[in-house]
């Protein structure tokens, strides 16, 4: 992906760069105006690191959702080590440019209750164990919500707290839409204004009427999965 519009220098900007053999069996190359060498590594999250043949161990621990203990013991890192690697991916994933959208997109919103861990200042309620449960019933403010929207690419983020709002799905999905997308979404009244104050064609899957797939192509297994 770095050099899909072709080799260029990350020092200069030179179009003039030529593979320049191998060290440690990743690829190097060498630019002929600058004379600098590197790889493909910089401005990664494994770049310098000098265990990167246990990161592909590390992200499937993450994919899994393991502890920073657990994941340090599996992969044979400390869990300070695997605390350090872990941000460095969140980072590098924050950066990650989301494209368009295009053709059928499944959008829903999933909760989770907030947490304040690592904060130096907390708001004074009852602490909870991990997984605890919230002090109201239903979608309150002490859940956090995140958006996910759904087709070849996936777009997950969170946009506030509580019910989510037309402004916010207006706010993040917008600028990732296209004129002719086909939303399918559930029947929260969110999405019925958003749809018709962006003119785009909405198919609703009703799961309170058992409705789970329309005209056999339409549903929101998608974005469930992922929730899952």
């Amino acid at each position: 992906m770095k050099f899909s519009h072709g080799f260029h220098c990350r020092h200069c900007g030179s179009m003039l760069v030529v593979r320049y053999g191998k060290r440690e069996g990743r690829q190097r190359y060498k630019c002929k105006d600058y004379l600098k060498l590197s790889n493909d590594l910089p401005n990664s999250p494994i770049y310098r690191s000098k265990k990167a043949d246990k990161w592909v161990s590390f992200i499937e621990c993450m994919l899994k959702g393991l502890s920073l203990r657990k994941t340090g013991e599996i992969v044979g890192i400390t869990h300070v080590t695997a605390f350090y690697w872990r941000h460095k991916v969140l980072s590098a994933l924050a950066k990650e440019s989301i494209g368009t959208f295009e053709g059928i997109v499944e959008v829903d919103e999933t909760y989770f209750l907030e947490s304040h861990k690592g904060r130096n200042t907390i708001p004074t309620r009852k602490s909870r164990k991990r997984g605890g449960s919230a002090s109201k019933r239903g979608i309150s403010n002490e859940q956090v919500c995140v958006l996910v929207a759904r087709n070849k690419t996936t777009l997950s983020k969170r946009v506030g707290s509580g019910r989510i709002l037309t402004e916010q799905i207006d706010t993040t999905l917008t600028s990732h839409f296209q004129s002719d997308t086909v939303l399918i979404s559930d029947a929260h009244n969110s999405y019925k204004s958003y749809s018709a104050k962006n003119d785009l064609e909405h198919i609703i899957i009703n799961g309170s009427k058992q409705e789970y797939v329309k005209k056999g192509i339409y549903h929101l297994n998608n974005t469930n999965n992922y929730h899952s």
